[in-house]
């Protein structure tokens, strides 16, 4: 009995030594695994933080090519408008090319007829105004009340003095009335009623250049006066039949050239005289 006692003590105790034997290798085991799990742990967490760092990199280069693409919009939108600008220049001398190219095909006698054209419109409006622009810088505008330029008698006035032409109530001598002889002594105002705008010039029968329309008995001097001028006439052959013409009346504007421009230096009344 004793000894089958022992016998399973030793089985016993055996057995044990078997479990445990186990369980070490076992522990073992797990602890290898446990180290390898946290070793694949470090990997991992480096990894992470490789990728973190990468990310990190990436969302910098992202801004910065935020920034390059906003420059670049802006840069474009800047030549784009500078384009436009060119582009706006471009018509712009081309107009000008035109219109320059167009004024050059103008011949002198056209642009001075439509000059002329110009003032009698602006003399039908009483608009001293922009007449006072077309007056010559130098020589004023003189005034004529017959078809002899009488340059000692006829009144000169300059561009500043006909801004007030109509409104000045001075009664100047302009000449001597064909026939008595008496002094025209008349205001501005009055004389143009009477030896300038007398007749509607704005719509005339006729109209020539540098040839005389209306003749008389009177001495014609304005070719000699004015040398190097161009003469426009705006002319009536007359208005009641029963005068047969004796009745004409014309308005001759004269034009001299100043720095590449053509101003008017004198206005001529033509009437028949006796």
């Amino acid at each position: 009995m004793r000894l089958t006692c022992v016998v399973l003590l030793l089985f016993f105790l055996t057995a044990c030594n078997h479990s445990n034997l186990n369980l070490e290798e076992e522990l073992v085991q797990i602890k290898e695994e446990n180290m390898k799990l946290v070793n694949q742990l470090d990997q991992i967490s480096n990894e992470i933080d490789l990728l973190k760092e990468e990310n990190s990199t990436i969302l910098q280069n992202l801004e910065q090519l935020k920034k390059v693409n906003n420059q670049l919009e802006a840069d474009n939108k800047k030549l784009q408008d500078e384009n436009e600008d060119l582009k706006d220049q471009i018509l712009n001398i081309e107009k000008e090319g035109d219109s320059s190219q167009d004024s050059s095909q103008i011949s002198e006698e056209d642009l001075i007829l439509n000059k002329a054209n110009e003032i009698i419109l602006l003399l039908e409006a009483e608009d001293m105004s922009q007449l006072s622009s077309f007056i010559h810088p130098n020589s004023g505008l003189r005034f004529s009340p017959y078809l002899y330029v009488n340059v000692n008698s006829d009144l000169v006035f300059t561009s500043n003095q006909i801004l007030g032409f109509m409104t000045d109530n001075n009664v100047y001598t302009w000449g001597n009335y064909d026939g008595s002889g008496d002094p025209i002594q008349l205001t501005p105002a009055d004389y143009y009623n009477a030896f300038v705008y007398s007749a509607d010039f704005a719509n005339p029968e006729q109209v020539s250049y540098n040839q005389i329309l209306g003749t008389g008995n009177m001495i014609q001097n304005q070719f000699t006066v004015y040398p190097n001028a161009n003469i426009v006439e705006f002319y009536f052959s007359g208005f009641d039949p029963q005068f047969v013409g004796m009745d004409w009346q014309s308005l001759r504007l004269v034009f001299e050239e100043y720095n590449g421009e053509w101003y008017i230096v004198g206005i001529i009344k033509g009437t028949w005289t006796s």
